[in-house]
């Protein structure tokens, strides 16, 4: 008996078992905690997002509409949170020189490994504040430039506008600067004409101003430049799905392509200069994704294209979609039919007489446009205000077409 006792005090053959278990319990612990964390913060990010985009959208309109159109607002904003159910808040004050729009959300994460400790969830809340001056309760959507052309803005039959929270900025004080046709649809916060001179073929238009200040377009001073010395690319044709690459594209670039087929942008900047893109059909994807035009240069959207292509949210190219060289010539820029057309940020085309053709679409929840001038035929329009568009770097305090946002 005193040998097998003897034995069993000098085997020491589980013990390192013993503490690698219990050293390795720990950096579980740890190494779980730190998921736990990640994904609270990235869903208290996407909530902050959220109650800006819906604290910016709402607060354009009536005041005692304004709960109402957030509650609106929110809910659209949040459609992928719905798992950790997101609720908001809203209230105005008015009784100052600026009116002051709050917002507060919350949202209930679930975790996985603080729920062995008793904590199987967290509540995450953001808050918002966007104020505006009394009297500029509407934001700019679109900007056009020119400042003596008959029907800079000419709507025909089918032109369907849905942004009731947005004005339409024409600067033309030429006769009929703006051309209203029948059978549209016209949906907005605020039309204003500079000439006393249009041409109202649709009937009352209640949110027209004519002979009135029309506000220039705010983001031109800050519109990076970028340099477009050696081509990347040359005079080349795609057919079938593909994956590009930011570069400078020379030439013309032909899309050969079809409903089945994707072309996929990695983010970056693409560089369009000495012809441009010729587009037949196809789904193009891709986040954030800038391009410019280094001269006249276009992309020509011709038929059935799907279009979803996000700009970047940071950095020099921040919520810059398309946008081009300043100075350029006026030049035309033609959009036929699409499949869908969905995007945000700033399209910043001031030399570009723009048309849209043939039922293309345009859906966003915030974007701002500058153009020469535009036409519209037989297209559908639905736009919300942008939001810091054109705006560059970082930081908490965002200001858009009179709107401020503090957190």
């Amino acid at each position: 008996m005193l040998s097998l006792i003897g034995r069993l005090k000098r085997d020491t053959s589980a013990n390192i078992a013993l503490t690698t278990g219990l050293a390795i319990l720990p950096i579980i612990v740890v190494v779980g905690m730190a998921f736990d964390m990640s994904m609270i913060e990235n869903r208290k990010r996407d909530l902050q997002d959220a109650l800006d985009f819906t604290l910016l959208s709402a607060a354009p309109g009536d005041l005692p509409g304004f709960s109402a159109r957030a509650d609106d607002y929110f809910e659209t904003n949040t459609y992928d949170l719905d798992s950790v159910r997101p609720t908001v808040n809203v209230s105005y004050d008015d009784s100052g020189t600026r009116i002051l729009y709050n917002g507060q959300a919350s949202a209930t994460v679930p975790t996985t490994f603080q729920g062995l400790i008793g904590r199987p969830s967290v509540t995450v809340t953001v808050s918002s504040q966007v104020s505006a001056a009394k009297g500029d309760a509407s934001q700019g959507c679109i900007w056009l430039t020119s400042s003596n052309k008959s029907q800079a803005l000419l709507l025909n039959n089918g032109a369907d506008i849905v942004a009731a929270g947005c004005k339409i900025n024409v600067a033309s004080t030429a006769s009929n600067a703006a051309v209203f046709n029948s059978g549209i649809t016209l949906d907005t916060d605020t039309i204003c004409v500079a000439s006393n001179s249009v041409l109202n073929n649709y009937g009352p238009i209640d949110q027209l101003e004519t002979g009135c200040a029309a506000e220039p377009e705010p983001f031109g001073a800050t519109i990076p430049q970028p340099t477009s010395n050696t081509c990347t690319y040359s005079n080349i044709n795609i057919s079938g799905s593909t994956t590009l690459n930011p570069g400078t594209y020379c030439g013309w670039v032909n899309f050969n392509t079809n409903s089945t087929n994707t072309i996929t942008f990695n983010p970056g900047l693409y560089i369009i200069k000495n012809g441009g893109w010729n587009v037949n059909g196809g789904k193009w994807r891709g986040t954030g994704v800038s391009f410019y035009y280094a001269d006249t240069s276009k992309i020509q959207f011709n038929s059935a294209v799907d279009f979803n292509v996000d700009p970047p949210t940071s950095g020099t190219y921040k919520d810059l979609i398309f946008f081009e060289k300043k100075g350029l010539s006026n030049s035309q820029f033609v959009l036929d039919d699409s499949k869908g057309f969905k995007t945000k940020g700033l399209i910043w085309l001031p030399s570009r007489g723009t048309t849209w053709n043939s039922g293309a679409q345009l859906t966003s929840n915030a974007i701002s446009m500058v153009f020469n001038s535009l036409i519209l035929n037989n297209v559908n329009w639905e736009l919300e205000p942008g939001v810091d568009a054109g705006g560059s770097g970082s930081g908490t305090s965002i200001e858009s077409a009179g709107l401020r946002i503090e957190r």
